[in-house]
């Protein structure tokens, strides 16, 4: 709401524009943007509506946790090109990538990575043998 985390110029009918000069998006002051404060808003409500409906559901210790870290991941590099403001970039075999975005490449295969180990060394029978 004040501005930080602007996007960039859109001509798209759910632009944004921000007109108080005190907001951070100065770069951008009376300009359509993409108002990528709600893109992050929408799709983090959406993914805790998933992560709480599968949590009753959840087949394995850690299985929400490695979603919610692969999902966020995935959803953050995607939202990352919609942004206008200054956050720092690294050039990745010649593609120009926000930290976040680079963050979310390692991020991603990870949590992959650590769901499937989870899933194929299911530890509850572990964790309610050693309740007994």
């Amino acid at each position: 709401s004040a501005g930080c985390c602007y996007g960039r110029s859109t001509d798209l009918p759910w632009a944004v524009t921000f007109t108080n000069p005190r907001s951070l998006a100065t770069d951008v002051l009376n300009l359509p943007i993409h108002p990528t404060q709600i893109y992050s808003f929408l799709a983090l409500a959406a993914l805790s509506g998933y992560l709480v409906f599968r949590f009753g559901r959840r087949g394995f210790h850690g299985q929400i946790a490695a979603l919610y870290v692969g999902i966020y991941s995935a959803f953050r590099f995607i939202v990352e090109y919609f942004r206008g403001d200054p956050r720092g970039s690294v050039d990745v075999l010649g593609v120009t990538l926000s930290t976040s975005q680079v963050t979310s490449l390692v991020l991603l295969p990870l949590a992959v990575g650590v769901y499937f180990y989870l899933r194929k060394n299911d530890f509850t029978a572990e964790v309610a043998e050693d309740k007994e």
